[in-house]
């Protein structure tokens, strides 16, 4: 493996892939911004094996694992050769897809992947008036000095494996963006939001209340505002984890339905 020095570099490598003209599976979506920070800090490396591409993302415990190649007999026989030079890693891989194109994930699993997680994709349809919602004075705009604060929660109460957690970098880009709503009593956060608005949609990212400060509404105040901001999109999409109920439950609530998109969180213990 070799580490990627530019996106100029991880283009050329995916464009490598194209060329077969055979065919095109991935589970890498580029994201100029994010993954000019992985290669800035030197946790994105790349492998070439037959007719597909590998990638590596280090993080703290485990390899974050993209592939990209031209089909699924290519993936499995390349994979199969990738997987001999790294038996003592933990590999995480997402696979992501609607019931018709998540074949990649039984290729994994006759690997030796194992699936750790699955999470479903949920969106809300603005087909109606915007509701106008009480402002609560305490939900306000993240700063970039609350970026550090926020870091810590989403590591301290969600699961890196399969919950893809920011860089603080991330964080502070989305603060001064305004996208990073929280609330505060008393000077402390006891909740937040993160989403992005993309054209006539808007993704809700993350969203977290604090244990102390549950059973008070800020949950629902914190989604309220979210839908305020985006009152002029045409759906708001969000991914939730198959196993939370409760927020299922809240999501449901607010009008939001399941779609057939699924991501199954596959993962590789080192032997």
């Amino acid at each position: 493996m070799k580490k990627v020095t530019s996106i100029e570099q991880l283009q050329q490598c995916i464009a490598s892939v194209r060329n077969y003209r055979k065919g095109f599976i991935t589970n890498f979506f580029p994201d100029p911004f994010r993954h000019s920070l992985w290669i800035e800090k030197e946790e994105l490396s790349f492998g070439e094996t037959g007719e597909s591409l590998f990638l590596l993302r280090e993080n703290s415990f485990f390899y974050s694992l993209f592939y990209v190649s031209t089909t699924l007999e290519a993936l499995k026989s390349d994979l199969a050769f990738f997987l001999v030079k790294h038996q003592g890693d933990i590999l995480v891989a997402d696979v992501v897809g609607n019931q018709d194109n998540v074949a990649a994930r039984q290729v994994f699993l006759d690997l030796g992947f194992q699936q750790y997680a699955s999470l479903t994709r949920m969106s809300r349809i603005n087909n109606s008036p915007a509701t106008v919602y009480e402002k609560n004075p305490r939900i306000v705009n993240g700063s970039v000095a609350d970026a550090g604060i926020i870091y810590e929660l989403l590591n301290q109460y969600f699961d890196p494996l399969a919950e893809q957690i920011p860089l603080l970098e991330e964080l502070e880009d989305f603060a001064k963006k305004n996208q990073l709503i929280v609330y505060k009593e008393n000077g402390e956060i006891g909740g937040f939001i993160i989403y992005e608005l993309q054209g006539k949609t808007s993704y809700l990212r993350y969203w977290l209340v604090h244990p102390e400060f549950r059973g008070k509404g800020i949950g629902s105040a914190l989604f309220n505002e979210l839908l305020s901001r985006s009152a002029d999109v045409r759906r708001l999409i969000l991914w939730v984890m198959d196993t939370n109920h409760n927020a299922i439950n809240m999501y449901l609530h607010f009008g939001a339905e399941y779609e057939m998109m699924f991501n199954y969180v596959l993962i590789k213990r080192a032997i």
